[in-house]
């Protein structure tokens, strides 16, 4: 699937999917970029952590450090992604 492909709902998922992989520390932008979303430019990267971490659910935890923007899950992203994740929440 190319990233045109990729609606933002999917998109937060596999951010989600990829954080639940590589759960033993946080995953930053630049590494969803780079691993995930290689088409995504940095302001539609922001704007989908923004909706990740927006969500009424806390579904990861987003954090700002001096190098960027940090993902990671928590307690809550297991389930909500097996759930359906946003893809579902939103259909």
């Amino acid at each position: 699937m190319n990233n045109k492909q990729i609606s933002h709902m999917q998109a937060m998922d596999m951010i989600l999917s990829y954080c639940l992989e590589h759960a033993s520390e946080p995953v930053s932008m630049a590494e969803l970029q780079e691993h995930m979303l290689p088409g995504f430019d940095d302001e539609l990267m922001r704007y989908l952590l923004d909706q990740i971490d927006e969500f009424n659910q806390k579904v990861v935890t987003v954090s700002l450090a001096y190098d960027g923007e940090f993902v990671q899950p928590n307690a809550e992203t297991k389930s909500f992604v097996e759930s359906g994740g946003f893809t579902a929440y939103y259909s």
